[in-house]
């Protein structure tokens, strides 16, 4: 396994090297800072390199593994990120375009003439892109522990030092081309082993995901199980057991297990014969296949809601879509982008809906292990051993890897840039230290507390798109519709955002009960935070109606009568 991942990273490192080259050599001598960073590109580059930053480790492989173990329910995911480019094409990019802003926190200062604002506006948007970067981070640490055999620091730290070369030496702060040409190595990456794969298991008639019963294990499976864990059964299961599970031991004994939950000891080794119901780890629910295949959430409804409206908004507060936006000869190419980049997701979202299905029928003990995130790594081995199989995983090792790499530039680019103007007062040298401290403080955290690494991939992007979500949107829609918004409005209703964000991280932790008054609010939060803060936002700026800025009207005219447009 070494030498084929060695294989995948040398191919990454290749191509990052050919365009580190290309960018270093054809890079402008007066071009290091962030604003110059969104100069007007073709639509297609500009729409490949918004697809690019979208494509991180949770699309490339989180996405099929809560497929996997949610079913296509979670298609509803998917979608709402999808009404969030409709949103953002619609109702912002148009506005945004003809304002000239580069970020939104110039926006924020430009609208809102207020420079405490602008700061406030910094610091949910950094905060926003830590949390996206320890996901990147912690896909990181998986790839390298899982095929490496290094410990995950390792990777978080390959990715930190590659990241600083590829923002610092090869592009400073202009990204757009790197990031649009790994879009399409990112999409060739999980496209054409998805396609094999799917003719293979075409050819080879392969099983189908049948509408009654739990998934089965392909072959005769042997599971070690590395750290204390209970386990479900769908029903009765022998099993041959080496170690100890519910506080027996047992030394190569054939058992006889009921259905239901067991606790299994670290270190222990679980034998299970082929076409034995797989059992599923603590969490992660038994689905027949009628349930696995519907598209009715499975969950409460406000709770899937509240997922829906977190993506939808979240997308409209990235920051680094605004800068796209502005990178864009007009507002009607800044509209067509979106809608551009919006069609690329669509396009790269069909994949992981193949290897979630294919994952079910050759894969299912991923959900016994808890490794639902590498469903994507697992597959081509087991439907294609051999040397096909392995050239497959190194050409998905390759895209996981350029997609972490790439996402986490791309941040780094866009995070380094608001630090060093918001905070370091901009130029060359307060970029680069910007985006060492974009990259670093992720990292430290990370070094500090280890156990952050172990949260699957989606929930933490999608506490970032939360963040978002409740913080930077409210300020861009309304800062864009309504003319009464005021400084102060728009500072209480990021800081009541924020709050609840906290609250809503901080419920679980402390053991508060979801069935509880207090605990279900907390469990739908951004449901309840998004009418919150744009109520907040109105309400305050309604009664500081006197710090609306003079010249509110010349900038909304600016924004919406494109004739107005300087």
């Amino acid at each position: 396994m070494i030498p084929l991942v060695g294989g995948a990273i040398m191919v990454t490192a290749l191509l990052m090297s050919l365009l580190v080259v290309a960018g270093y050599f054809g890079r402008s001598s007066g071009v290091s800072d962030f604003t110059t960073a969104t100069r007007p590109t073709p639509l297609l580059t500009s729409a490949a390199a918004a697809g690019g930053e979208y494509t991180s480790a949770a699309t490339f492989l989180g996405f099929a593994g809560l497929l996997l173990v949610q079913g296509f329910q979670s298609v509803w995911l998917f979608i709402a990120l999808s009404a969030g480019y409709v949103l953002l094409a619609v109702f912002v990019a148009a506005p945004l375009r003809r304002s000239g802003v580069y970020s939104p926190s110039d926006f924020a200062e430009w609208r809102l003439r207020n420079r405490r604002v602008r700061r406030m506006v910094s610091a949910c948007v950094v905060f926003t892109g830590w949390v996206y970067l320890l996901a990147q981070y912690a896909a990181a640490g998986v790839l390298v522990d899982r095929f490496l055999g290094l410990p995950e620091q390792a990777g978080w730290i390959g990715v930190t030092a590659v990241t600083l070369v590829i923002v610092l030496r090869a592009f400073s702060g202009s990204d757009t081309g790197f990031q649009a040409a790994f879009f399409w190595v990112k999409l060739v990456a999980i496209a054409v082993p998805a396609v094999v794969l799917l003719v293979l298991w075409h050819l080879q008639d392969g099983p189908h995901v049948e509408h009654t019963g739990v998934p089965v294990f392909a072959e005769t499976t042997t599971v070690r199980v590395t750290e204390d864990q209970r386990l479900t059964l769908p029903e009765a299961t022998r099993v041959t057991v080496t170690g100890r599970i519910d506080g027996r031991p047992a030394a190569g004994a054939e058992l006889r297990l009921a259905a239901g939950g067991h606790h299994v000891a670290a270190g222990s080794a679980l034998t299970f014969e082929a076409g034995t119901a797989v059992p599923h780890a603590e969490g992660v629910p038994p689905l027949e296949g009628r349930q696995w295949l519907a598209m009715e959430a499975d969950v409460p409804l406000l709770s899937l809601y509240s997922m829906q409206l977190a993506l939808a908004l979240g997308v409209v507060g990235l920051p680094q879509m605004v800068a796209r936006l502005y990178g864009a000869p007009s507002a009607r190419a800044a509209r067509r982008m979106v809608v551009l980049t919006l069609v690329l997701i669509m396009v790269f979202s069909i994949f992981p809906l193949i290897y979630a299905g294919l994952g079910r029928l050759y894969a299912g003990d991923l959900l016994l292990t808890g490794g639902s995130d590498m469903v994507v790594l697992a597959l081509p081995e087991r439907i294609a051993p051999g040397a096909l199989g392995q050239a497959l995983v190194t050409l998905l090792a390759a895209g996981a890897a350029a997609a972490v790499i790439t996402v986490t530039a791309g941040l780094a680019t866009a995070l380094g840039g608001t630090i060093s103007q918001c905070v370091l007062g901009g130029g060359s040298g307060m970029f680069r230290l910007g985006v060492l401290m974009a990259v670093g403080v992720p990292l430290a955290g990370l070094l500090a507390l280890p156990r952050l690494a172990e949260a699957d991939l989606v929930p933490m992007v999608l506490l970032a798109f939360r963040i978002s979500a409740v913080t930077v949107a409210p300020v861009l829609l309304l800062g864009v519709w309504w003319r009464r918004l005021t400084d102060v409005g728009a500072a209480a209703g990021m800081a009541t955002g924020l709050a609840g964000v906290a609250a809503g991280v901080a419920a679980p932790l402390a053991g508060l009960d979801p069935a509880t008054p207090a605990g279900w609010l907390l469990s739908v939060p951004t449901l309840l935070l998004v009418p919150l803060v744009f109520a907040v936002m109105v309400l305050v700026s309604r009664l500081t109606g006197r710090r609306v800025p003079e010249s509110v009207d010349a900038m909304l005219a600016r924004m919406h009568l494109p004739h107005r447009t300087s």
